[in-house]
């Protein structure tokens, strides 16, 4: 499968003598230009070689990792609580892997979830009694995907689709599979409403398709490696859904990925 910060410190001349009699005439227009370039140094001859930067350690690196998984998990800087709690258990053994499971487990990651889903399919924040209904659900088993199918289901959503069935199915297309419904897809949804199938059954068969759920790894790839899924990768996690995964657990995966920790 493929997964892909020199300050000096300024050293100026006031009105106290300086240790040398002139400045060069480059010191004197760096000081000008507001340059933090200290006079009394001396330029590298041409051709020395700089100093090495300072090695980063698996330290520094952790940190680095884990304000990038609060940023595109939870949408904010991480906080020094955060910080220091999960940089601790980073040092004493925990995996990465382990660390986004807790983070992706948080109440602050289903109400984000529960937000953005609600901004997207309902087209509104979600309302307080609600939010606290489905965080309690996603955090004693319920997954994302009986959230979504119940949020498409409700007849809040049918209404702002238009209030038809024809309407209802091509929302769904759009929302879910992110393009127009074709005329089978059509034909054959009409035909379960006509039998007395739910919309929430209808969510559900669409969120159980391969094409949704290939959909929901692009996604995955874009909001947090920032390219394209590539065809390893795809299949691994399309099937993984397909036996059950839960969404939080790909999620993990990515972002305990050497890709993922490398560009961080």
């Amino acid at each position: 499968m493929s997964l892909k910060k020199s300050r000096e410190k300024t050293s100026i001349c006031n009105a106290m003598p300086c240790r040398r009699a002139s400045l060069s005439l480059v010191a004197l227009l760096a000081l000008a230009l507001g340059s933090v370039v200290a006079p009394d140094v001396a330029a590298a001859p041409p051709g020395a070689t700089r100093p090495a930067p300072p090695t980063r350690t698996a330290d520094d690196r952790n940190v680095d990792w884990l304000r990038h998984v609060y940023q595109d998990v939870l949408g904010r800087p991480i906080d020094s609580q955060g910080l220091a709690s999960f940089r601790g258990v980073l040092a004493q053994g925990a995996t990465r892997t382990q660390v986004a499971t807790v983070i992706l487990g948080s109440t602050e990651f289903r109400h984000r979830v529960v937000g953005e889903l609600y901004a997207e399919l309902l087209g509104r924040p979600a309302d307080s009694q609600s939010a606290g209904v489905w965080m309690t659900a996603l955090a004693t088993g319920t997954t994302i995907d009986s959230l979504v199918a119940s949020i498409v289901g409700s007849q809040e959503y049918f209404a702002r689709a238009g209030g038809t069935n024809d309407a209802f199915v091509a929302t769904v297309y759009k929302d879910l599979l992110h393009r127009p419904a074709d005329p089978p897809g059509k034909t054959s949804f009409a035909a379960w409403i006509a039998a007395g199938h739910t919309r929430v059954q209808i969510a559900q068969t669409v969120l159980a398709s391969d094409e949704h759920r290939n959909a929901l790894i692009t996604a995955y790839y874009t909001r947090f490696l920032r390219r394209p899924v590539d065809a390893g990768g795809r299949a691994t996690f399309v099937a993984m859904l397909g036996q059950g995964a839960r969404r939080e657990t790909v999620i993990a995966m990515i972002l305990a990925s050497d890709e993922y920790y490398a560009r961080s």
